[in-house]
């Protein structure tokens, strides 16, 4: 009896003892969700942190993944697991490799998340194309907004998928000619912001008539008094064709350069007779009173001016005076006249006067001539 007993004792031990230890087991057991590239799962776990659940599920965290929250987090039943694969973009842009990381699934999402803008004409490969864990190529041309100046003409802003200047002058119809140059040179690499000026340079030959001058044949005539002249014949110019070689930049010209002249019609010269006779010497009879006069008035200089230019000769005549009685038949200044023509217009004046010497009041009240 005591047997049986001790036996029932142990056997009710034993089964307290597996009891206790399944309970412990089922309580380490936890489900946690997995999310892995947008794709939920649901596993069990005994794992105690985030990357012991990953390994559970068959999953590790690399280093250019993103999970969230942290792999060393604790996990509890009921945890949720994020877990976004990095995946490599291999970037041709405009001829140039880039390389990038990127957690997003499809092309357009990656290059969203990289904060490019870029047309879908502009891609190789169609916005939606999914990113494979071994990684994706792609070849983006994207347009560069460049600024060209062609010829000094205005500002024109060109968005373009070209490569170099060279590239997108041919595309525009923009091509150099010979003598036209471009900065930056042809080869340059296009990029967002750059000017591009285009100098036309133009070297052409044009022609034009240009006026001959005639020239002047002159010959003196005795029969015509001194200052006079005749002229027989008008003289007519030449004409003759120029031909100039004419360089411009952009429009501007910059060179005119004569270059040939051919001789259409010769000028005809003009002939001019000039007169020599010398205008006749008046016969003036005595001159002694006209020298006390010149004396008093010029101190008998014949040639002289007065200070304030108003009378000239030796009898300090006006030129309204000197006009007024023939003095211009024989010179335009008294000054420059005989001193016998100057004694023939002061006689005319004289005589104009009855007789009396009062156009010279103050010398002839001096030498007690009559007034």
């Amino acid at each position: 009896m005591k047997r049986r007993t001790l036996l029932r004792a142990m056997v009710i031990a034993v089964l307290a003892i597996l009891i206790s230890g399944s309970g412990t087991a089922i309580a380490m057991d936890k489900a946690v969700a997995i999310t892995v590239d947008g794709e939920r799962q649901s596993i069990r776990t005994f794992a105690t942190t985030v990357a012991g659940a990953l390994a559970s599920a068959g999953f590790e965290a690399g280093a250019h993944d993103a999970v969230a929250p942290s792999v060393d987090t604790a996990v509890a039943d009921g945890s949720s697991i994020v877990l976004k694969r990095g995946r490599l973009l291999t970037l041709q842009i405009n001829r140039e490799t880039e390389e990038a990381w990127t957690q997003a699934l499809t092309l357009g999402e990656a290059l969203e998340e990289l904060g490019m803008r870029v047309d879908d004409d502009e891609m190789s490969l169609p916005r939606d194309t999914p990113i494979p864990l071994e990684g994706l190529s792609v070849e983006l041309d994207i347009s560069k907004l460049v600024q060209i100046v062609d010829g000094g003409g205005e500002m024109m802003q060109l968005a373009t998928n070209e490569h170099t200047v060279g590239d997108l002058l041919a595309a525009e119809g923009l091509a150099l000619e010979d003598e036209d140059s471009v900065t930056p040179s042809l080869d340059t690499e296009l990029e967002n912001g750059l000017l591009i000026e285009i100098t036309r340079t133009r070297t052409e030959e044009e022609t034009e008539e240009r006026e001959i001058p005639f020239e002047i044949q002159e010959e003196d005539d005795p029969e015509l008094p001194v200052g006079e002249t005749e002229i027989d014949e008008e003289g007519v110019p030449g004409i003759e064709l120029v031909t100039y070689r004419v360089v411009t930049v952009n429009g501007e010209q910059t060179e005119r350069t004569e270059i040939s002249a051919e001789t259409i019609t010769e000028p005809e010269p003009r002939k001019v007779r000039n007169g020599t006779k010398e205008p006749e010497v008046p016969d003036v009879g005595d001159t002694e009173v006209w020298e006390r006069l010149a004396q008093c008035e010029s101190t008998g200089n014949w040639q002289i001016v007065s200070a304030n230019g108003l009378y000239y000769g030796g009898l300090q005549f006006s030129l309204p005076t000197w006009n007024a009685y023939g003095g211009g038949e024989y010179a335009t200044y008294p000054n420059e006249a005989s001193k016998e023509q100057q004694i023939a217009v002061a006689i005319k004046l004289r005589d104009a006067n009855g007789g009396r010497y009062n156009s010279w009041p103050h010398c002839a009240s001096q030498l007690g001539l009559p007034r």
